[in-house]
C-alpha cells in the first residue's frame, strides 16, 4: 500500500488518477485509506480502507467484494471522492490536518 502525504478527517474529498501504465496480467487496486489501514495487506482489506480493483472492477470494504465496474486499465482515468462528515465523535477526536488549520 502506498499513502499519501497528508490525511483528512472530514468534509468532502476528491482526487483523481491518470493510469500511465498496466502491462498485461497485472493488477491494481485504488482507493481510499485511514491511517490504521494495514500496510502488509491490500487496499480494502480491513475496516480502515476502500478500494476499486483494475480486474473485473470489483469494490473491496472489509475483504467484501462487490461488482462495481468493467475494470480498468491503462489510459483510463479514474476519479475518487469521499464525503466524511464532520459532526461524528470520530471526526472530533482525529487531529487536524494541514488543510483544515490553513483554513
Amino acid at each position: 500500500m502506498v499513502r499519501a502525504s497528508h490525511g483528512v478527517r472530514k468534509g468532502a474529498w476528491y482526487f483523481e488518477i491518470t493510469v500511465d501504465e498496466m502491462p498485461p496480467d497485472t493488477a491494481a487496486r485504488l482507493g481510499w485509506s485511514q491511517p490504521l489501514g494495514n500496510l502488509q495487506a491490500p487496499l480494502g482489506y480491513d475496516k480502515f480502507s476502500y478500494s476499486w480493483r483494475s480486474k473485473k472492477g470489483t469494490k473491496f470494504h472489509q475483504s467484501i467484494g462487490k461488482h462495481y465496474s468493467s475494470g480498468y486499465g491503462q489510459g483510463d482515468v479514474l476519479g475518487f471522492y469521499i464525503n466524511l462528515p464532520e459532526d461524528t465523535e470520530t471526526a472530533k477526536s482525529l487531529p487536524d490536518t494541514y488543510k483544515d488549520k490553513v483554513r
